[in-house]
């Protein structure tokens, strides 16, 4: 499934997951809780960290 992240300052990256909405709206609730990091990977395979804290939406495509 493809989802569209929004993060702070008006970016977007859509990246590609085999997550459920449900399953990645747990993830985004745990990874949110803690500062850092998380890793997500693109469509064209690449990986991309994302700073939990810029992540505002996400959806699905």
């Amino acid at each position: 499934m493809l989802y569209k992240i929004g993060l702070s300052g008006n970016r977007e990256i859509t990246v590609e997951t085999e997550k459920s909405p449900e399953d990645l709206a747990v993830w985004a609730n745990d990874v949110c809780e803690e500062p850092g990091f998380a890793i997500c990977n693109t469509p064209e395979g690449k990986a991309v960290f994302i700073r939990t804290r810029e992540i505002q939406t996400i959806t699905e495509v």
